[in-house]
């Protein structure tokens, strides 16, 4: 009785860190809109990076890597808007932590989607139909959805 006692106990403890942990570090958010009146976006954009392989995922979450795209009110000589990519880090129990700030533009546009890439070539798709964007490398992916991510977590720890 004792060990089955004991056993549902860290059962309790450990769907209860998998529920702290589904929590995200920093407010996933994705208001960004594009205007093809006068080329420009609004809103802005705050997702985490997930790795398609779990390996490279780092381990129980002890460091977690985002994303926040933020448009800005200057333009490039191609008179695209500039918009700025800040890669946030939160390593364990500390708090989130900017590492670096670049510069992004509009690179092309494929029928409804839009590319924008920094200036270290990293690459997002936003989607002017649902306003969606997303980060898809060949190693990873952004979510900027509360529910996807709390689902990911789950999946991960389990």
């Amino acid at each position: 009785m004792i060990i089955s006692s004991l056993f549902i106990e860290k059962q309790n403890l450990k769907f209860a860190l998998i529920n702290y942990r589904a929590v995200p570090d920093v407010k996933l958010t994705n208001t960004l809109s594009y205007s093809s009146y006068d080329n420009s976006f609004s809103g802005s954009a705050t997702g985490f990076v997930k790795f398609e392989e779990g390996e490279k995922q780092p381990k129980n979450l002890d460091l977690r890597q985002y994303y926040s795209i933020q448009p800005t009110n200057q333009r490039d000589a191609g008179g695209n808007q500039v918009l700025t990519l800040d890669e946030i880090i939160v390593m364990s129990q500390l708090p989130p932590e900017s590492i670096g700030k670049s510069k992004m533009t509009k690179k092309n546009e494929i029928g409804s989607v839009i590319v924008l890439e920094d200036e270290n070539g990293v690459r997002f798709y936003f989607n002017k139909d649902s306003k969606e964007i997303s980060m898809k490398n060949e190693d990873s992916s952004l979510v900027t959805n509360d529910l996807e991510y709390r689902d990911f977590v789950r999946k991960f720890l389990r």
